[in-house]
């Protein structure tokens, strides 16, 4: 399914790369480097050299050609010819894969932290959640929400009463856990 919301351009791929680029190991200089070949790629989708790349960076294109070396050896993306006219475009799909692969494996994480803390809710609490209960807290794991920050700031002691206490408690801990992106002109063109 998220291959499909993916591919039909209902996902914003340059906030998946900044949100996901640790997870899959890319350095900051190599997210630069991709969100402004992806940036220029609107323009005229070509392969740009590391000489183009470098007016907009504070780095030599020696360093740029590094970079982008790496990112094609780990199989990042990959320079494509095309047949019939000669001419070299960059394909993202394997990057977006590898970043689809890792919103998966957060979900089935998310799936495991919510049956953890229904067991823990209601052993501790006596509180049983509902489904509509249980979709507002993963909405709360997917979005930063995780089960051991969770579980260390849950006590036995606290006297919650229901689950509509609970998911208070928790968007209280969501909004001390929440990373907040400023707005920020990567790139000045």
């Amino acid at each position: 399914m998220i291959y499909e919301l993916f591919d039909r351009g209902y996902l914003n791929s340059e906030a998946l790369l900044i949100r996901y680029y640790k997870k899959i190991g890319i350095s900051e200089n190599q997210l630069i480097i991709i969100l402004l070949i992806n940036s220029l790629k609107r323009e005229s989708d070509r392969v740009y050299m590391p000489s183009e790349i470098s007016k907009y960076m504070n780095i030599s294109k020696e360093c740029i050609s590094k970079e982008i070396d790496i990112l094609i050896e780990n199989k990042f993306f990959n320079i494509e010819k095309n047949k019939s006219s000669g001419t070299q475009k960059i394909n993202f799909s394997p990057i977006y894969n590898k970043i689809i692969y890792e919103i998966e494996l957060e979900n089935i994480n998310n799936s495991d932290a919510l049956k953890k803390l229904t067991l823990y809710v209601r052993k501790s609490y006596n509180i049983i959640l509902s489904d509509s209960d249980k979709e507002i807290i993963i909405a709360l794991f997917n979005s930063g929400l995780s089960w051991s920050y969770v579980h260390d700031n849950l006590e036995p002691k606290q006297h919650i009463q229901d689950s509509n206490e609970l998911i208070r408690i928790l968007k209280k801990l969501h909004e001390t856990t929440s990373i907040k992106f400023s707005t920020f002109n990567w790139v000045d063109i």
